[in-house]
């Protein structure tokens, strides 16, 4: 999974749809500390830490 699709998971769990995620993204990167640019990257080993950070997004 690519960085941004980590970080949107919470708001497509709760109903969002795809594009709605996509525009959300940057600002989600943006509030744990990513440039937009690293949304495109592979996560491996800190898929959890990412995605945890996202959880309080909506």
């Amino acid at each position: 999974m690519q960085v941004h699709e980590i970080v949107t998971e919470p708001l497509r769990l709760a109903g969002l749809s795809r594009h709605e995620c996509r525009e959300r993204a940057p600002a989600l990167l943006a509030l744990v500390g990513l440039a937009p640019e690293h949304g495109t990257r592979y996560e491996g080993a800190s898929r959890g830490r990412t995605g945890r950070s996202a959880w309080p997004a909506p």
